[in-house]
């Protein structure tokens, strides 16, 4: 049985933090999923605002903390959604002075963290259709903004991101100061790895065959 689609997106959206531009081939030979699963997982993270295509089969990891404030205009943007009920982006910029792109970004905010979801489409009178949303039932009672998490790469992976430019692209073996930086990563991920936490399943496995 393969890993979970929701795994596999989790992993893809930490290989394009620690890389930053990514290409799916590239994904899936190091991540070891197949052409399909990483279609897939890339379709999500686009539509999520995590990646932006920058040019042919080339992608960018979009780090939504660098464009996400909390600023006034966000709590008008979600005071206006709770008055409501179902509304489109342009209804919520005309009611709370935001633009259409501002209200768009916060909408792809509040869609991945599960605060509002999409009900339908209806034509505006440009003859245009936009997409209707409504806060989610466990976003209701919510009267102030729901606090957005920032997400931040695994540091392990960070790490395997870093040891893996060093390496493949030869750095390491023409330059001493780079070799040392590789060796210094390769004794922080091997005491990572051996960290108790990161080793808590296999621990709680042993410790369960113990007990038997």
């Amino acid at each position: 049985m393969g890993e979970p689609k929701k795994g596999i997106t989790a992993s893809v959206r930490q290989y394009a933090a620690a890389n930053s531009l990514i290409r799916k081939k590239q994904v899936g030979g190091d991540l070891g999923y197949s052409k399909d699963a990483v279609a897939s997982a890339f379709r999500t993270l686009v539509d999520q605002g995590f990646l932006k295509q920058v040019s042919h089969g080339v992608y960018e990891y979009v780090d939504r903390s660098a464009t996400w404030t909390d600023a006034p205009l966000n709590d008008k943007v979600w005071r206006a959604m709770r008055i409501m009920g179902s509304f489109t982006a342009a209804e919520i910029a005309r009611r709370s002075g935001a633009t259409v792109n501002y209200v768009n970004k916060a909408f792809r905010q509040y869609r991945a963290g599960g605060h509002i979801r999409q009900m339908g489409r209806k034509k505006n009178l440009a003859g245009a259709y936009e997409k209707i949303w409504r806060i989610s039932p466990a976003s209701k009672e919510c009267f102030t903004r729901p606090t957005l998490d920032i997400f931040k790469p695994d540091p392990v992976v960070m790490k395997v991101a870093d040891l893996n430019k060093l390496v493949c692209t030869g750095v390491a073996g023409r330059a001493a100061d780079k070799r040392d930086l590789a060796v210094k990563l390769c004794t922080e991920l091997m005491a990572a790895l051996m960290d108790p936490e990161f080793l808590q399943v296999e621990v709680e496995g042993k410790r369960l065959k113990g007990e038997d």
